[in-house]
C-alpha cells in the first residue's frame, strides 16, 4: 500500500523548475546578454548613481533597493521597511519584470548589502530561483576588457567631428545586435544627436542601419578582421604592444589616432606577456 501512495504522490507532484546558479560569471553574462527576458541591474543608491551615470555594463537598469524596495523614512519610525506588495509589485513592473524574466544583479565599489537586499526582496516577490549575482560585480566585468556603455559614446562622439573635415553629412553605421549598440544609453545618445544636427546645433547625422541577428556575414567589415588578424599576429610570440599598434594600423590602412579609452584588456595582454616570459 505505501509504495502505491508513494508513487501516486510522485504522479500528481507537478514538475520542479531547476532553480539558476545563484552567482554567475562574467563569461555566462556576456554570452546571454542578448537573452530575451534577460533584465540587468545595476544596484546602487542616491550617492553611488554618478558611477552608473559614468559606467556600467550595456544594457543595465539602475536600481537603488535603499530606496525603491523600502518604505519612506519617517521621523520615529523603523528604517529600511519593506513596502506593500502591491508597492513592490508596481516596482517590479516599472522596471519591466514579469514571470518569465532572468534577472541578474551587479554591484560596483563593493556594494554588497544593497545587493543582498534586491536579491532577498525579489525572492520574496515570488522571483526566486530565476535571480543571480555577477561575481565581481562591475570590477570583474571591466577588469576583462568586456565593453562598458561610456566607450560607445565618445567613439561615436570623435566620428561625428570627422565628418564635416572629410565632406561627409551622415555616419552610415552598419551594428549589430552588440549589447553596447541597443543600450538606452547609446539609442538615447543617438537620438539627441540627431535633434541637435535638425536644429544645427551639431555637424553629422547618424544612420543606424541594424543587421538582422547572428547573420554577421552581411557585415562586409567582417571579413577585415579574419585576414587582419593573419597579417597582425605571429604565431611564435605575443607582440608588445607598440608592435601591435603599429601593425592593426598598418593592416587596416589607417592613420594613427589618439585613444579614447584604454582599456583594462590592455592590462591583461601585459600580464599574459610576462606570463609567458617566465615559462
Amino acid at each position: 500500500m505505501i509504495p502505491f501512495i508513494l508513487a501516486a504522490l510522485t504522479a500528481a507532484a507537478p514538475p520542479v523548475s531547476p532553480r539558476e546558479p545563484l552567482v554567475v560569471t562574467t563569461a555566462w553574462l556576456a554570452n546571454h546578454l542578448h537573452d530575451k527576458g534577460l533584465i540587468l541591474f545595476h544596484i546602487g543608491d542616491r550617492a553611488t548613481r554618478a558611477v552608473y551615470d559614468s559606467v556600467h555594463i550595456p544594457g543595465a537598469q539602475f536600481l537603488a533597493p535603499l530606496s525603491e524596495f523600502s518604505t519612506p523614512r519617517v521621523q520615529g519610525s523603523l528604517v529600511l521597511e519593506l513596502p506593500s506588495v502591491a508597492t513592490l509589485d508596481s516596482v517590479l513592473e516599472s522596471k519591466g519584470i514579469s514571470d518569465d524574466s532572468r534577472i541578474v544583479l551587479y554591484y560596483a565599489r563593493e556594494y554588497f548589502s544593497p545587493t543582498s537586499r534586491a536579491f532577498f526582496t525579489l525572492e520574496y516577490m515570488g522571483l526566486g530561483g530565476r535571480v543571480s549575482i555577477l561575481d565581481g560585480g562591475l570590477e570583474a566585468w571591466q577588469a576583462e576588457g568586456r565593453p562598458v556603455s561610456a566607450q560607445t559614446i565618445p567613439f561615436l562622439s570623435w566620428c561625428c567631428e570627422k565628418l564635416e573635415p572629410a565632406g561627409k553629412k551622415a555616419l552610415l553605421l552598419i551594428w549589430d545586435n552588440a549589447s553596447w549598440h541597443l543600450s538606452h544609453e547609446v539609442r538615447g545618445w543617438v537620438a539627441a544627436h540627431n535633434r541637435a544636427v535638425k536644429r544645427g546645433e551639431a555637424a553629422g547625422r547618424i544612420v543606424v542601419c541594424p543587421l538582422p541577428s547572428k547573420s554577421p556575414w552581411l557585415n562586409p567589415i567582417e571579413a577585415k578582421w579574419v585576414h587582419g588578424k593573419r597579417r597582425v599576429v605571429e604565431p611564435a610570440r605575443l607582440l608588445t604592444m607598440a608592435e601591435l599598434e603599429e601593425r592593426v594600423y598598418a593592416a587596416l590602412g589607417a592613420d594613427h589616432a589618439p585613444h579614447l579609452v584604454r582599456l583594462a584588456a590592455s592590462q591583461k595582454y601585459l600580464a599574459a606577456r610576462r606570463k609567458l616570459r617566465r615559462r
